[in-house]
């Protein structure tokens, strides 16, 4: 811009619509950088925005070059959203046309929002002007006279071309219908499905699915290395921890080699004794420790398990009872008892009846004249009553039951009677032979030559 013919109030004025536009940050409106001027020329320059489309007018020549049908629908109604949230949300200090909207790569809206000589502060934008605007994108042309019966049905939905219609009918402030083109289906359902149907030789067009599917690719491959770092990360942990164990025992190993080898070069004094006062330097060194002093001197002893066991009372005392006879007391073999037949065994080498009961053997130790005396005594009571009784007796003896024996005149035996056995039969019949002999026959008060057995 050349500063010679301004005046210096209108100078003020567009250097503060500059800065103003300068800090003025939105996705929507052109970006502007700070001003460079030049003294010598006397002129002012104002960088802004690249874009490689040019504004809407360029953009449409350069379409109509390449012989392009049409722009997709959703890119027109993608434009129409995105122009309808500005005029919503900022105050426009200019008129909208096509000269001062612009697309980036993306088909994003960009708009220049920028008149440094124009005094007004609020500009009426028509819903009609907008309508006008969409209907130029849709017919690809730059002229004025465009209408909705110019715009080609085969590419566009009916609904759409409705949508034009009650916009192009439309004379009053965008405002005031704003929300009824919002809530319109056609926008409600194709405001954001980005996909491009414009396809060009010279111009690259950016397909938003094909972004995104490279995007989650790279991310799926960012997470696989991700993942295998961490791996690597937990093995060089595990590593560290069997190092680091590695290291203090090495230390603990190093420590006791170092007292092993102090120990070893104390000196020992020879001049002591070892085993002077033994016991009375080891009663006061017991009586000195504390139970928290001692030290265990082997783990395979158990002091529990070497202690008494404690002895265990019941809950009702119960006196013992002994199957047999107690050995406590003497046993009274002269009391009556209840007459039972005793149990017969058959000893498996000789099958003859064993009595269960005890049997008297005779003792090899006892004297001959003790033993004689004894049987010449019983030998006069049994030859006293009559014969008959005698033959009883002699069979009782022989052939009857133990317990008939046992319990036949006991009373004024002072023993128990003999069970014959055969080893007692052969030591009574050795006797025998001993008294009918006549080696030391001055030994015996009378003869005795035959006994009952």
């Amino acid at each position: 811009m050349h500063l010679k013919n301004i005046n210096k109030e209108k100078r003020e004025v567009m250097c503060n619509k500059v800065k103003q536009r300068i800090r003025q940050e939105h996705p929507l409106l052109v970006k502007f950088y700070p001003v460079i001027e030049d003294e010598k020329s006397k002129c002012m320059y104002i960088p802004i925005e690249h874009f490689t489309y040019g504004n809407l007018s360029e953009f449409l020549t350069k379409l109509a070059k390449i012989n392009k049908t049409h722009i997709s629908e959703i890119i027109i109604i993608k434009f129409l959203y995105q122009l309808l949230m500005l005029l919503k949300s900022l105050k426009i200090s200019d008129y909208i046309t096509l000269k001062n909207l612009y697309f980036d790569e993306d088909f994003n809206v960009k708009f220049l929002n920028f008149s440094p000589f124009v005094t007004l502060t609020k500009f009426e934008v028509k819903m009609c002007d907008v309508g006008n605007i969409i209907v130029k994108l849709c017919t690809l042309s730059t002229t004025k006279k465009c209408n909705e019966s110019t715009i080609n049905k085969e590419y566009y939905s009916m609904e759409f071309i409705d949508l034009i219609e009650s916009m192009l009918k439309d004379n009053t402030d965008v405002y005031n219908n704003i929300e009824q083109v919002f809530t319109h289906p056609t926008i409600l359902l194709n405001t954001f499905k980005l996909h491009c149907g414009v396809k060009m030789s010279c111009l690259e067009i950016l397909d938003y699915r094909t972004k995104l599917e490279i995007l989650r690719k790279k991310e799926a491959a960012i997470k696989i290395k991700e993942y295998k770092i961490a791996k690597k990360e937990q093995a060089l942990n595990a590593r560290e921890k069997k190092i680091s164990i590695c290291e203090k025992t090495v230390r603990d190993k190093m420590t006791q080699a170092e007292l092993y080898l102090r120990r070893c070069k104390e000196v020992r004094t020879s001049s002591q004794p070892k085993y002077e006062n033994a016991e009375s330097t080891f009663s006061a060194e017991y009586e000195a420790l504390d139970c928290s002093n001692i030290i265990e001197t082997s783990k395979k002893l158990d002091i529990d398990k070497l202690g008494k066991s404690p002895f265990i009372r019941t809950f009702s005392e119960r006196k013992v009872k002994f199957k047999g006879h107690s050995p406590l007391k003497e046993m009274n073999f002269h009391r009556a008892k209840s007459v039972r037949k005793p149990k017969m065994k058959l000893s498996p080498s000789a099958k003859e009846p064993i009595m269960h009961k005890e049997k008297l053997i005779l003792k090899s130790a006892i004297n001959e004249s003790d033993l004689f005396k004894d049987i010449s005594n019983t030998e006069t009571s049994l030859l006293k009553p009559t014969a008959r009784n005698e033959d009883k007796k002699r069979r009782s003896v022989l052939f009857g039951p133990k317990s008939l024996v046992q319990n036949e005149n006991t009373q004024n035996m002072d023993c128990r009677p003999i069970a014959w056995t055969e080893e007692n039969k052969k030591q009574a019949f050795d006797l025998l032979r001993i008294m009918n002999s006549n080696f030391d026959h001055h030994i015996w008060n009378k003869d005795i030559k035959h006994t009952y057995l």
